[in-house]
């Protein structure tokens, strides 16, 4: 077939790369794009003419059959993160190849936003297959691994155990690769026979026995996934053959997808969770090629589920026939970081406002308790705050009219001040603690760049008309 035609023919000369290839430790960009079957000879094509196709381990095949177990807690939040690719969203995986169990690779993912100057990278270690458990459970020591990878270690081994994390979903597929064997700066990666595997293993398993596993328990995902992966100057500028690949219409772009959020979402669709964008997005799939087809021959199907022969006005529908859609995709934003110090001015505002508010309450108060804050009676403050000799003139006749309404007024603000500047302190804690909230979840939306979760509707209108209320009440209850 391919290789027996191809491999035998000179290869292109690999850039000059004495060290080789680090394949557990490497940072890149990478472009993702679904390829229909029919189309993938063409694509085969195109790479081997200017790269070579990467044989794993020197074997004779050109195909590597790879498995991945992917992990989760009980509230799906890995997925959620990876689904919102906020900064430093991570996938953890065990991974392994050809069915060999022997060695598995512990491999972790992390993502980063193009704000925060570092690249996305993937970073894995070694371990043997009946190492697993015991590092999943926490027993097996540091010094299992190289020096280089204990970091990683622990990092990973923490990640599990603080979050309960599970095995939840296993991809497999044969995946053909196109890449000079002393650099990976330009690589080609075609994933086929794609399937998504439910996981429900047990607390002595890390993975589910192929004999327990059910029909339902497995989605074989459609489309050839190709991915391009990029480094160093080549993320700017690809080379040529590259750039004509990208935009030459063979390829259908599916940025954002993955493999495990699409697994997740189409085997766990009772848990009600966010659709992954780009399942939405992408219409154009569902137009099913009948070239090689007849025309009176039934539409293609894909899992016993019939495509449209016209471009659906709802590809989830259409694409992922057994999937329901009542939720609708949550488009992402770009988020400048300029934007998270907005935040932070916000909070610091409604901070000052609460401030002021509880000076107006504390305004009150110290108005309220003048003089009888030691815990004397009242009355008696009055007296001595407004004695007899001030109200007596120089004939000694007493003003007694006066005196009591002096005296009247000061017991009156007692009565009135001390309320409302007990409500003006607390609706001033009250502000400090819903800015606090608010600009929580302004900071979580903005992590996962969410569109929404901004809008302040309620809050301005009820925080001036506390003010007002302070500024109304202070004068007319403070003694001047």
């Amino acid at each position: 077939g391919i290789n027996a035609e191809y491999m035998g023919k000179e290869r292109m000369p690999a850039p000059d790369n004495a060290g080789g290839v680090d394949q557990d430790n490497f940072s890149r960009t990478s472009f993702k794009y679904w390829v229909k079957p029919q189309d993938v000879i063409s694509l085969v094509g195109i790479c081997i003419k200017h790269l070579p196709i990467y044989c794993f381990k020197k074997s004779e095949s050109p195909l590597c059959a790879i498995k991945s177990v992917y992990f989760d807690d009980k509230d799906k939040g890995m997925y959620s993160e990876r689904l919102s690719k906020g900064e430093s969203a991570r996938v953890f995986r065990i991974r392994w190849y050809d069915d060999n169990m022997d060695t598995v690779f512990i491999e972790r993912k992390v993502h980063h936003m193009k704000w925060v100057k570092a690249d996305s990278s993937k970073n894995r270690f070694s371990l043997k297959g009946g190492q697993v458990m015991e590092f999943l459970r926490g027993n097996l020591p540091v010094e299992t691994v190289k020096p280089k990878n204990r970091a990683l270690f622990t990092e990973v081994q923490k990640l599990v155990l603080d979050r309960s994390l599970f095995p939840s979903v296993r991809t497999c597929y044969d995946r053909m690769a196109f890449q000079h064997d002393s650099d990976n700066s330009v690589r080609v990666s075609l994933d086929l026979h794609l399937e998504m595997i439910r996981e429900h293993t047990s607390h002595f398993e890390w993975f589910t026995p192929s004999n327990d596993l059910r029909e339902d328990d497995i989605y074989r995902f459609p489309f050839t996934v190709c991915e391009l992966k990029l480094c160093g100057d080549y993320v700017q500028n690809p080379p040529p053959w590259v750039r004509d690949l990208m935009t030459g219409g063979l390829l259908k772009d599916a940025n954002g997808f993955g493999k495990f959020a699409t697994g997740t979402y189409m085997l766990e669709q009772t848990k009600n969770l966010r659709i992954p964008f780009w399942i939405d997005n992408n219409p154009t799939f569902a137009v099913v090629n009948q070239s090689e087809r007849g025309a009176s021959e039934a539409p293609t199907t894909l899992d016993n589920h019939k495509l449209s022969m016209q471009a659906p006005d709802n590809c989830l529908a259409q694409c992922f026939p057994c999937v329901p859609p009542p939720y609708q995709a949550m488009p992402r934003v770009k988020i400048e970081p300029k934007t998270f110090f907005s935040n932070e001015r916000t909070f610091m505002s409604w901070f000052q406002a609460a401030i002021i508010i509880e000076m107006f309450g504390i305004s009150l108060l110290a108005t309220a308790y003048e003089g009888s804050f030691l815990g004397q009676d009242p009355i008696k403050v009055a007296e001595e705050k407004f004695p007899i000799e001030m109200f007596t003139n120089a004939a000694g006749r007493v003003n007694i009219e006066e005196m009591d309404e002096e005296r009247a007024k000061f017991l009156s603000r007692q009565t009135h001040a001390a309320p409302v500047g007990y409500v003006l302190c607390l609706i001033g804690l009250v502000i400090i603690a819903y800015a606090g909230v608010r600009y929580y979840i302004r900071d979580k939306a903005l992590l996962h760049c969410q569109p929404t979760g901004y809008l302040e509707a309620d809050g301005p209108p009820m925080l001036a008309i506390t003010l007002v209320a302070g500024i109304i009440a202070v004068p007319n209850n403070a003694h001047i």
